[in-house]
């Protein structure tokens, strides 16, 4: 497969997530769960069977979303609407001319379009990026700043990043990166900084622009359709007077628009492209892909999921009229553990956004072509648990009811089911480790549980157990085989 990557053994590495040796599996090869629970979003109180769609939003002809605690839903002609659960606010003028990108960071949104240029109404507008409070009922304009300082050049995309009041903005243009920076991102003038992509493609249009946090630090992702660029923007020091650090450039190839989100749970860039999915390390660039079929057209991120959206191919009696067709797939992505998580068939999918601990996607698939929004529901933790534990994959049960932060009492109990399985499969000393991880939760099993079980396999031979004579949880604490007998004697 071409531009797989560098392998992740190289000296000094450190893993980002993807192991390339491990990690070769196509899309048809791995498992398929379903995770999430498809449903259309109406209009508040409206559950009937054969009820219509949400008749606010099917008129919209929307053109950009961002997520976060609301969905924003923003139409090419300026407006930007708020969606609470069904309720669809009033609708919001950003801007006089044009909406071209939204994104949210903490309680502010952040637009990206043109206002008419002053006694040239019919002249290409002024580009601006425009904050906007979001944390109200009813959004207010609270800043606006131009792009370009002499009104020259056109904006693609807009990311912020906000740590208390102190921020970044960059925005992508038609042949670098605009990066504006302030400690009080609403209310002080912001310190523009351009960065070039500088890949030997002469100029590009950049198409993607994801903030990384890592630690202390913050690195800015900026994509052209042949390179991915990355630099160290903020350190925690002052960030207007941060020094911004080139860290790696790679132009064997860069991403589509929307094909490009961070993942912090892999501290990367993940880059949907025709083959694979690569994620990029700041420092190293394309370290590693998983390779999943299909013309990828759009990529989103929710919770450690991967949703993609990918084209399908029309059939040869299609007719003009046609819709075309995607396919969503969700894909559940954690260290050593992958998996599709949902799959279906979407009518002309435009935008796919996470938002209100849920996956949305607009679709333009309803009657005369009308919006119609999806949302993709996580299913509760006790199904999912409940999914993995039936189909006896227990490491992944425990994985996920550890990272969902799962009382303790649900990871003590896969657990002991673990364990269970690997004695009936006569795998003792591997049932004898997963047993000691209650002891590890504070919820260690019943003595007499353990006890019995070894008692009754004879498992009192030291050479079983190693030089270390491994030791088993029994009241709560370390006792090592040979007291087994002992302890037997005080078992009711």
């Amino acid at each position: 497969m071409r531009h797989l990557g560098r392998l992740l053994a190289q000296s000094g590495h450190r893993e980002i997530g993807w192991d390339l040796a491990r990690h070769t599996v196509s899309a048809g090869c791995m498992r398929r769960l379903n995770f999430f629970d498809r449903h259309v979003v109406k209009q508040d109180g409206d559950s009937g069977e054969g009820s219509d769609v949400h008749p606010g939003i099917q008129k919209l002809k929307v053109s950009c979303v961002a997520g976060g605690d609301s969905l924003w839903l923003g139409e090419a002609q300026g407006e930007i609407r708020r969606l609470e659960e069904t309720h669809l606010s009033p609708p919001c003028r950003a801007f006089e001319q044009k909406l071209l990108g939204l994104c949210a960071a903490k309680d502010l949104l952040f637009a990206l379009g043109t206002d008419f240029a002053p006694g040239a109404p019919a002249q290409p507008g002024i580009a601006k990026y425009k904050i906007i409070e979001a944390s109200d009922s009813e959004p207010a304009v609270l800043n606006s700043h131009r792009v370009f300082p002499r009104g020259e050049g056109q904006a693609s995309c807009i990311a912020a990043y906000c740590s208390g009041r102190r921020g970044l903005v960059a925005v992508g243009t038609d042949a670098a990166l605009q990066l504006f920076r302030a400690q009080d991102i609403v209310q002080e003038k912001p310190y523009p900084v351009t960065l070039t992509l500088e890949d030997g493609a002469g100029n590009q249009e950049v198409t993607s622009i994801e903030f990384l946090e890592q630690g202390s630090r913050v690195i800015l992702f900026a994509c052209t359709r042949k390179s991915v660029c990355s630099w160290r923007v903020w350190d925690g020091s002052n960030v207007v007077n941060q020094e911004i650090r080139l860290l790696n450039l790679d132009a064997a190839g860069g991403a589509s628009p929307s094909c490009a989100r961070a993942f912090p749970g892999m501290n990367a860039l993940l880059v949907a492209k025709a083959d694979a999915i690569f994620a990029y390390d700041p420092e190293e660039g394309n370290m590693s892909a998983m390779p999943l079929d299909g013309d990828k057209v759009l990529l989103e991120r929710f919770k450690s999921y991967l949703a993609v959206v990918t084209s399908d191919t029309m059939p040869p009696f299609a007719t003009a009229s046609s819709m075309p067709k995607q396919t969503v797939t969700v894909v559940l992505a954690q260290k050593g553990m992958r998996f599709i998580a949902f799959t279906s068939q979407f009518t002309d999918v435009t935008h796919v956004v996470s938002a209100q601990e849920r996956v949305y996607l607009v679709s333009r698939g309803g009657a005369d072509g009308n919006t119609v929004l999806f949302e993709l529901r996580e299913k509760p933790l006790e199904e999912r648990l409940d999914v993995l534990k039936k189909k006896r994959m227990f490491e992944w049960a425990a994985e996920v009811a550890l990272t969902s932060d799962a009382d303790p009492e649900v990871t003590a109990e896969i657990y002991k089911l673990h364990g269970d399985a690997l004695f009936e499969k006569r795998a003792y000393d591997q049932a004898l480790q997963i047993y000691a991880k209650t002891v590890d939760l504070g919820l260690p099993l019943e003595p007499s549980y353990v006890v019995e079980k070894y008692l009754d396999a004879q498992r009192r031979d030291v050479s079983v157990w190693g030089p270390h004579k491994e030791r088993v949880p029994i009241f709560g604490s370390w006792h090592s085989i040979f007291e087994l007998d002992r302890t037997r004697e005080l078992l009711p």
